[in-house]
């Protein structure tokens, strides 16, 4: 398991993390336009905006599944997965 906290600075260390400091103010700016409910305590010139995503796979004939939790950065203009999705955790599931 990869702590968040732990993660996200060693990205930013070795240069993995996206360059869009400039985009996160109007990243900010557009959100609270459109929800209310975005906290007033958000640094909104340097919060970087997180995404959380989980996924699983079937990987034999028993159904027993792999399942793995990322995190992302919304902004990161990159799309190549390997590249822009840091994994946090896997797990196997077996089924019962």
């Amino acid at each position: 398991m990869v702590l968040p906290h732990e993660l996200v600075p060693w990205l930013s260390r070795n240069k993995c993390f996206p360059d869009v400091e400039s985009e996160i103010p109007v990243y900010w700016a557009n959100m609270r336009r459109w929800n209310d409910m975005i906290p007033v305590c958000i640094d909104q010139q340097r919060a970087h905006p997180l995404y959380i995503w989980g996924d699983d796979c079937q990987f034999n004939e028993q159904y027993e599944k792999l399942i793995v939790v990322v995190i992302g950065h919304v902004l990161d203009p990159r799309t190549f997965s390997v590249e822009c999705c840091w994994p946090l955790f896997c797990l196997r599931e077996a089924p019962r």
